[in-house]
């Protein structure tokens, strides 16, 4: 029996090779089928990293990452028993999920959302979902008040991406705080706030996981950070459930390279700010000029990509083939949900590169 494995963005390593037999093309590929920063990260990381490379490469790392811990501790203000460290988020996923849930638990996920959730769920653990369908002709916003009429009696935890992935669309802190306070005590809310830092930090609800014994946040530190290829992430959560997890949690599961940087990136602040004040600018550029192509309609967007819907007479997959034929990649997000059955998504990049992923799908739908 074939194995089932959640498909995610990253098909440009088919152009560059997944052996790395072609990287001298990585240069000429566009690779905004992946969320992944458009800008390098912080200069320092680079430098200091260069500097003993093979000194970094050929040494074991810290084992429980423990100056990263504290580093995430100190800058993010959530208290070090809270926090539990991981190679990437879909890493502390298949670290949390098996460990709370078993099968036939009931869950509440969106539709749209980040695909890695429903595999794992459905796939790995066999829960029950159910599912909130976002309205298309309302851009796929968040509402309150449905998830809160699926929540039964039989409800085990609720899981949100936000901003969420692919739409772009967000609850704000004090939504989901509302939020919070009106489900079951004994109903876990998981955020994936991956992409929080850009509506700003402050809307994330991190700092509030040693105050609720129910809320679980999980952060990666690669699409804001520039951080993709050396998989650092965390999750916070209450004492009790990091104390469990721990037990869990296989050592070294951060190279040295990783802790490094995110060590750096997070003493940095202010350089990623700019970076995604940068992006900001970026993203409503491209939305005006997409406005500007007749028959695509783009879905405002609070992260760094964009959700478009094509004219009915058109094939997301032959756009993106065609386009790749060109070497630029974009996503077809029609296996996170059934109603992204004519749209795209493009990641924002450089401005000079967005513009050219734009020029090219123009010329697709002229």
């Amino acid at each position: 029996m074939k194995t089932k494995i959640c498909f995610h963005g990253g098909k440009s390593f088919d152009a560059i090779g997944s052996d790395f037999s072609k990287l001298k093309k990585k240069d000429s590929i566009i690779r905004a089928d992946v969320t992944d920063a458009w800008y390098d990260p912080h200069p320092d990381i680079g430098k200091i990293i260069s500097k003993d490379l093979n000194w970094f490469i050929k040494n074991s790392p810290p084992t429980q990452s423990d100056g990263l811990i504290k580093t995430i501790s100190e800058i993010r203000k959530i208290p070090i028993e809270n926090i539990l460290i991981g190679g990437g988020s879909s890493d502390l996923m298949f670290q949390l999920f098996p460990a709370v849930l078993k099968k036939d638990d009931e869950l509440i996920i969106l539709d749209p959302m980040y695909g890695e959730y429903e595999h794992i769920l459905k796939h790995v653990i066999g829960v029950r979902i159910s599912k909130i369908k976002q309205d298309r002709k309302d851009n796929f916003k968040i509402s309150i008040e449905k998830i809160l009429e699926k929540v039964t009696a039989k409800t085990k935890m609720i899981i949100l991406v936000n901003p969420n992935n692919p739409t772009g669309q967000y609850l704000k802190r004090k939504d989901m705080l509302q939020l919070l306070s009106k489900i079951p005590k004994k109903v876990s809310l998981c955020i994936d706030e991956t992409y929080i830092d850009y509506i700003g930090k402050k809307e994330s609800l991190e700092r509030e996981v040693d105050k609720h014994i129910n809320l679980i946040i999980i952060k990666s530190m690669s699409k804001v950070y520039g951080l993709s290829g050396v998989r650092v992430a965390y999750l916070a959560t209450s004492k009790v459930m990091v104390s469990k997890l721990k037990v869990l949690s296989p050592p070294w599961s951060i190279g040295l390279i990783g802790q490094i940087a995110g060590v750096i990136a997070l003493n940095n602040e202010n350089y990623y700010e700019q970076k995604i004040a940068e992006t900001k600018m970026i993203n409503q550029f491209a939305i005006e000029k997409i406005l500007k192509i007749p028959g695509l309609r783009p879905i405002k967007s609070a992260a760094n990509f964009i959700l478009i819907e094509l004219p009915s007479h058109l094939s997301a997959e032959k756009i993106c083939m065609n386009l790749e034929s060109k070497g630029v990649f974009i996503r077809n997000p029609q296996s996170q949900s059934t109603q992204l059955d004519n749209f795209i998504r493009i990641s924002i990049k450089d401005k000079k590169t967005t513009n050219r992923i734009l020029s090219e799908l123009k010329k697709e739908i002229q």
